[in-house]
């Protein structure tokens, strides 16, 4: 139980870090312009980075072993997919509130905050680094 509070407490370090990075890009790169969507695109580039790095190395060091290059080639993978399946509820969140809805495009950051980091923690845990 207490491995899993520190686990949860470096996922929500890194994930806050990760997530700052998504949404500051996001905004800063839709004020300049570019479609909310596209911006979206560039700014999960960016996060994925931050973050896979920040969970690999740190957050689920243990569960991944040694940490080799085939360990972290595997987990780059599994990783992917779960930064993907969070990229789709990011740009879906976009898509909704910014095109159906017709509202602001910063409103699209409440779900990119307070949904989406909790569905990548749960696929995270228990099959990318499990």
């Amino acid at each position: 139980m207490r491995e899993l509070l520190f686990q949860l407490t470096r996922f929500a370090s890194v994930g806050l870090i990760a997530t700052g990075v998504h949404a500051l890009s996001y905004a800063s790169f839709s004020a300049i312009g570019i479609d909310p969507l596209l911006s979206n695109l560039f700014a999960f580039l960016i996060a994925f980075s931050i973050s896979f790095i920040g969970h690999f190395k740190w957050t689920f060091k243990n569960a991944v072993g040694d940490q080799n290059i085939h360990t972290a080639w595997r987990a780059q993978i599994k990783f992917l997919v779960v930064a993907l399946t969070g990229l789709s509820l990011n740009s879906l969140s976009v898509l909704v509130i910014t095109d159906w809805l017709d509202a602001h495009y910063l409103l699209a950051i409440l779900p990119m905050v307070f949904v989406v980091p909790f569905v990548t923690f749960g696929l995270s845990k228990v099959w990318v680094f499990h």
